[in-house]
């Protein structure tokens, strides 16, 4: 698989897997800028995060956004991973958490399918999440609840783009951002944790 990535931001990757600092595998540094900024309704959320994080026991360079539109393929084969700004060092398990999310909660009304496909990509999505989840588990076995944490962290990624944009915090809003998308992770967020989040920011 060639990597798609450019020599300096794959440099920096590797120097920090390397590295024993502990704050390399803070997933939760990149949320901190926008969170700290007045998104009050997720603090309830944000604490249960950093409350109940694993022990990190393995490292790896993640992409923070893989699925099917950010591959390239010749024929089976997969020749490149694009679209690397959201990378960062930490558990494995973030990357599956992400991808689980992407696939399972992304509306199909922005998606460019027509109506009469939306049935069909509806399917096909959750059967190709199915595969990803179980081909992966073969490959290395991922701790339930681990899982579970990781995937609650990409809901509140998702979620803290949502309420800044509803703030007005990001300019005009994104067809992801101005979708449902927000409200559906708020949900998950819940069903994992029980904590419920508010995504109607509101200045200090």
């Amino acid at each position: 698989m060639r990597e798609d990535l450019g020599p300096c931001l794959l440099s920096h990757l590797r120097a920090a897997l390397r590295s024993p600092r502990a704050d390399f595998a803070e997933p939760l540094q990149p949320l901190s800028g926008g969170f700290d900024t007045a998104i009050f309704g997720l603090a309830p959320a944000m604490r249960w995060l950093r409350d109940h994080r694993p022990p990190v026991e393995r490292r790896a360079i993640c992409h923070g956004d893989f699925h099917p539109q950010n591959l390239l393929a010749d024929g089976r084969a997969i020749t490149a991973v694009l679209d690397w700004p959201n990378s960062l060092i930490a558990d494995p398990a973030y990357d599956v958490a992400s991808t689980r999310v992407i696939l399972g909660l992304t509306p199909l009304d922005i998606l460019p399918v027509s109506r009469s496909l939306r049935l069909v990509v509806s399917v096909g999505r959750r059967l190709l999440l199915v595969r990803y989840l179980r081909g992966y588990g073969r490959r290395r076995p991922l701790d339930a609840s681990v899982l579970a944490y990781y995937e609650g962290l990409a809901c509140m990624r998702g979620m803290v783009r949502a309420a800044e944009s509803r703030a007005g915090g990001r300019g005009p809003a994104s067809p992801l951002d101005a979708s449902g998308f927000g409200d559906e992770l708020a949900a998950r967020f819940a069903a994992l944790t029980s904590v419920r989040a508010g995504l109607e920011a509101r200045r200090g």
